[in-house]
């Protein structure tokens, strides 16, 4: 039986009269392309991307494509052919300065192969968050998942409940959510008898964590809770009532954040509470 005789040909791309590479590149045979795929909650403002190519005659490319994110943090695909090449530079950056960091992550990667489900991934090149003032970079840049470094910092009114429910939010699909305060209203029934209120966190189903403020809210009052991390309990005049919230949980999508008021009256009405949580994308 004849040995197995290997053959690698040397790449065509090269510097043409030294016969050498240029540095930190990455070489790109034929049949590749670049995959660009995204997860975002901005909306559609394009991810430009942009490539610096040394074709197989020493000419130096540059190769523009615009990649269209979804706005509900679903994955968005495209691939764009290459030819044979050295990559020399890659950047992906937003059209749009007003993005903030954590609402737009890109990944890049040379693929090789058909484009879809069949492909094969050859090297990443670019991952992590774009915004309006953070550019994705090769060779220099640096990956990072998803949730990785600082988020996105989030002001949210919730849903205004109807008189004799309780507050409830859920974490959207495809978030992850760091709560950093809750503050809401509440209003009694003329029925007397004494509320409690509390802030419960839970999967769902499952309470994991149940704050409250422990001091009698009566009937015909209004009183304004504040849950927060980094704070204590405390009573001030005028002012809403603090209650501390656990610092350091972090939310996964389908988990509420929920009030639970024992002694709880028909009539009884929460006011819309508004949040301010760190979210993150988490596909």
């Amino acid at each position: 039986m004849p040995e197995l005789e290997v053959y690698t040909r040397l790449p065509e791309v090269v510097l043409l009269p030294q016969r050498i590479p240029p540095a930190v590149p990455f070489y790109v045979p034929p049949g590749c392309f670049l995959r660009v795929f995204s997860y975002s909650s901005y909306g559609t403002t394009p991810v430009d991307i942009r490539l610096v190519l040394m074709l197989p005659d020493g000419s130096m490319q540059v190769q523009t494509e615009a990649h269209a994110p979804n706005s509900d943090r679903s994955i968005a695909l495209s691939d764009y052919p290459l030819p044979e090449c050295f990559i020399v530079g890659l950047c992906a950056s937003l059209y749009s300065l007003s993005v903030a960091r954590g609402r737009v992550w890109v990944d890049a990667t040379v693929c090789r192969g058909l484009p879809g489900p069949g492909a094969v991934s050859l090297h990443t090149l670019i991952q992590g968050y774009t915004s309006g003032r953070d550019v994705l970079k090769y060779p220099e840049g640096q990956w990072g998942e998803s949730t990785d470094g600082r988020g996105w910092i989030r002001s949210i009114t919730g849903t205004n409940p109807a008189a004799g429910s309780e507050i409830s939010e859920t974490v959207p699909t495809g978030a992850l959510w760091w709560p950093i305060a809750l503050i809401a209203t509440l209003v009694t029934s003329a029925t007397v008898a004494d509320r409690y209120a509390s802030l419960i966190l839970d999967d769902g189903t499952t309470t994991y964590v149940q704050m409250g403020y422990g001091t009698a809210h009566q009937a015909s009052n209004s009183i304004t809770y504040l849950w927060a991390v980094h704070t204590r309990r405390e009573a001030v005049s005028n002012a809403p009532k603090l209650i501390p919230l656990p610092d350091g949980i972090f939310m996964p999508a389908g988990h509420r954040l929920r009030t639970s008021t024992f002694g709880w009256q028909t009539g009884d009405d929460w006011g819309a509470p508004q949040l301010l949580v760190e979210e993150w994308i988490a596909p």
